[in-house]
């Protein structure tokens, strides 16, 4: 097939014969910005094909964008170019009948050649017009619209337990030897020393948080990841939470344990995990090829004063609904002094 120059858009078939695991694959006009729309997906690393109407971009060029190592066959099945200003031309009409012969001029003297012929007759009318083209192809749809606003915090939650006592020092061992016969009562002897204070037991953490989402919300989730509002039962001891209730500040450094879990209403094939300092943390990172409605997972990490911690969803572009109560939690406790 040959493609004209003045091609607006082309219709394709796309297949992908991957290595592993393909988040996704989009096609998109040369010189334009990525969409935030995937062409293909192929979570169980097989091939996968699918038809896609692409624009043309710049210099008649389309861009692909793979998220993982894949080889890629495009086979091009059609094109649509610009409509003329009307539709096909209609047949030619019938042509109209000759006019009458003119009057044949005098012989010349001793001839026998008639005179010239008469002029042609009126052309016959001309045939109609032929109907109008096929309309053009649709447009691409447009963008996905902004997430809505993100609903009031709910209450403090209730101050954690003390914690546990320490325990109690060793009993000294008994005397030996033979009971003799009982003697009579002597008089009362002076109290001896007071015991040595046993240690004392560790205490409970010094800086903690505490945060969950109990009101079944639904978070639209882009490829890129969206961080998960925790307005609920929120307690806070050596941390803060920001105005969205979707991060929480350490005030100091420390090791610490950090645990989150994540409960939806239905299975999605979707991935989770905590974004520490803008960066993905990737021992939390939940990464399945199957959908699944739970996602739980913790980790200890060092973090310094200032640090920021995020619950993400991500890998997925659609909609997840959280259970209620119990969608979502975050647990940090500070495990060194």
């Amino acid at each position: 097939m040959r493609i004209p120059g003045n091609a607006r858009a082309y219709s394709l078939n796309i297949t992908v014969v991957p290595g592993g695991p393909l988040q996704y694959l989009t096609v998109w006009p040369a010189g334009q910005p990525m969409p935030n729309v995937s062409t293909l997906n192929c979570f169980e690393g097989k091939i996968v094909a699918n038809a896609a109407i692409v624009p043309a971009g710049n210099g008649g060029a389309i861009t692909v964008f793979a998220t993982n190592n894949t080889n890629l066959i495009i086979d091009i099945n059609g094109y649509y170019t610009d409509l003329a200003n009307s539709g096909l031309q209609g047949p030619t009409g019938p042509v109209g009948p000759t006019g009458p012969t003119g009057p044949a001029g005098p012989a010349g003297a001793n001839s026998t050649v008639p005179g010239p012929q008469g002029p042609t007759g009126p052309a016959g009318p001309q045939g109609v017009t032929g109907a109008a083209g096929p309309p053009g192809a649709t447009g691409p749809q447009g963008a996905i619209g902004p997430a809505g606003a993100t609903g009031s915090a709910g209450a403090n939650g209730p101050t954690g337990a003390t914690g546990p006592t320490g325990a109690t020092g060793a009993t000294g061992p008994t005397g030996v030897g033979l009971t003799g016969p009982a003697g009579p009562t002597g008089p009362t002897g002076p109290t001896g020393p007071t015991g040595a204070t046993g240690a004392t037991g560790t205490g409970g953490s010094s800086a903690y948080a505490s945060l969950s989402n109990d009101s079944g919300t639904i978070i639209a989730v882009v490829l890129g990841g969206t961080n998960v509002p925790l307005p609920n039962s929120q307690l806070l001891v050596g941390m803060t939470v920001n105005g969205s209730n979707d991060t929480v500040t350490v005030g100091t450094s420390g090791d610490y344990r950090l645990s989150y879990c994540v409960r939806t209403t239905s299975a999605l094939l979707m991935s989770t995990r905590l974004v520490v300092n803008g960066s993905q943390a990737t021992q939390t990172a939940i990464s399945n090829a199957t959908a699944q409605d739970t996602f739980c997972r913790g980790a200890t990490m060092t973090l310094s004063a200032g640090s920021t911690v995020s619950l993400q969803l991500y890998g997925l572009l659609g909609a997840a609904t959280f259970i209620s109560p119990g969608g979502a939690e975050l647990r940090i406790e500070k495990l060194s002094p």
